[in-house]
């Protein structure tokens, strides 16, 4: 093969690649001429009070000085200043530093109290009050001898109201925040939620009867406090052991959480621990014990369940969404409602316990049950 036909074959190999080469090169130079001319001032470094150049400005001007350099060369490489794009990227929290992108926020989760009520037993109703009917019974049997009358038993019925209320509150919150930050939507529910539990523990323990309220197991109940000589563990298995003798066939105890700890940490003479503090403090003789911060410190409730005090549930704990409250709908607001309806029913309040661990001592140093015994 001569020169010419190499020659020959060569051209067609390389003329279609130089005539896209001097197309890309012609492109890019009429690209940089018109970013020149848009933002005039930029490539000298005359830059306008607060102007942060783009990316593709930086791409645009570093490309132009190498091509304008480079006498032609069909081959650049474009390298941006580490400080500029650092400007280019950084974000309105932090100008001087700089971000990529805003950071994600966290929401810190609520905290959460256990709750007392919810470990009585529950029955769902269909009205607003419960009637509760107690008999009273007199017994009467006795030996009778043959032909005489025999004596008669009886009953006596009352009747008491227990009536379902209401426990709600609401708060407003901004449509558009809760769309940005989702973490919030569930924040704002768990939040509305556990303020009614609060208050329906706080009701159902302490409840004064009157205005509306509940009537509390702490108030309906049985007065029963710790005796002489006793320590907080002592109280509790007095209280189990007369509840289960009555016929309870479940027992519930509500505890301080302080109280819980300083029952699992007790020592003895010796200094032993008395149970072993590892060891959960759940439950002893088919009792049930459950740390609630509505229940005073120093002081206790036992309740049987369903005997003594049972939930009536009309409506369980809800959160609702809505617009349509005043004027949310021009505000770009959204009302979110939480409530429950609910009645506690004592239908015997002699098994319910309550009082205080420990035998309650007189402003005089000595316990209100041995200056009474003196008195």
């Amino acid at each position: 093969m001569d020169m010419t036909e190499i020659k020959k074959a060569l051209d067609e190999t390389f003329n279609p690649i130089k005539e896209r080469l001097t197309k890309l090169e012609a492109n890019t130079i009429d690209l940089g001429q018109k970013l020149a001319g848009r933002t005039e001032g930029l490539f000298s470094g005359v830059v306008g009070e607060g102007y942060r150049e783009t990316l593709g400005a930086l791409a645009a001007k570093s490309l132009w000085e190498k091509w304008e350099g480079g006498n032609g060369a069909t081959r650049v490489k474009v390298s941006l200043n580490d400080v500029s794009t650092k400007a280019v990227l950084s974000s309105q929290a932090d100008p001087a530093n700089g971000y990529p992108v805003a950071p994600q926020q966290q929401v810190v989760t609520p905290i959460i109290l256990p709750y007392f009520w919810s470990s009585l037993s529950s029955v769902p109703v269909t009205s607003n009050a419960i009637e509760v009917v107690k008999a009273d019974f007199t017994n009467n049997a006795a030996v009778v001898a043959e032909g005489a009358l025999k004596p008669e038993s009886t009953n006596g019925f009352s009747s008491e109201l227990s009536p379902v209320v209401t426990i709600a509150t609401w708060k407003l919150a901004s449509r558009q925040v809760l769309d940005d930050v989702p973490q919030l939507q569930g924040f704002i529910n768990t939040e509305l939620r556990d303020a009614v539990n609060q208050t329906v523990d706080t009701q159902v323990l302490s409840g004064s009867g009157a205005g509306g309220n509940l009537l509390g197991l702490m108030t309906g109940g049985t007065q029963v406090d710790g005796a002489t000589g006793d320590n907080r563990l002592d109280t509790l298995l007095g209280a189990v052991a007369s509840l289960q003798a009555m016929g309870a066939t479940r027992v519930v105890v509500g505890l301080n959480p302080v109280d819980l700890i300083a029952m699992a940490t007790m020592k003895g003479s010796d200094g032993q621990y008395m149970l072993n503090p590892l060891a959960p403090l759940t439950g002893v003789l088919g009792a049930s014990f459950v740390p609630s911060a509505g229940v005073p410190a120093g002081q206790y409730v036992a309740c049987a369940t369903p005997q003594g005090a049972y939930v009536g549930l009309r409506q369980g704990i809800t959160v609702e969404v809505s617009r349509e409250d005043r004027d949310n709908f021009v505000k770009n607001m959204v009302t979110m409602l939480s409530e429950m309806r609910l009645a506690l029913v004592i239908q015997r309040p002699e098994l319910v316990f309550y009082g205080a661990l420990v035998e309650p001592v007189a402003p005089g140093g000595e316990s209100a049950r041995s200056k009474a015994s003196k008195s």
